[in-house]
């Protein structure tokens, strides 16, 4: 598991405030809006190259509010996880914008039709929800 170095904390009108932390090289680790995560977030060291900037992050969440669907404005670390859960996971980045699948069709698609209870427990505990739908 890699370490949060740096952090920010972006506040927004539909998610209330989004914290998000980065490795050392400026990938993201981790993006969310559960209860004290962006004040743990911001207590990281501010951003700094090659992290995007609070700016590109605040006009990265207005925008995925909107509908838009943008790529995420900077490199990130995909999940680390069992061989499943990354099938799950690799599905679910290629979603286009507006498009949504089931639990069914996830599962079926990462090549196990009859686990869709596991896709739900996985997509429960992704750690990059708006970058990874």
């Amino acid at each position: 598991m890699q370490t949060a170095v740096y952090g920010a904390s972006v506040a927004t009108s539909l998610f209330g405030k989004v914290g998000f932390t980065f490795n050392n090289g400026g990938q993201l680790l981790e993006l969310s809006w559960r209860k004290g995560f962006s004040e743990e977030a911001s207590q990281l060291a501010q951003l700094r190259a090659p992290c995007p900037s609070l700016p590109e992050l605040r006009k990265y969440i207005e925008d995925y509010a909107r509908g838009c669907g943008p790529q995420f404005p900077g490199a990130y670390v995909f999940p680390q996880a069992a061989a499943f859960s990354t099938k799950v996971y690799k599905v679910v980045e290629k979603l286009k914008p507006g498009q949504s699948f089931s639990y069914q069709q996830v599962a079926e698609l990462a090549g196990s039709s009859k686990a869709c209870r596991a896709v739900g427990n996985i997509m429960g505990k992704n750690p990059l929800p708006l970058v990874i739908p």
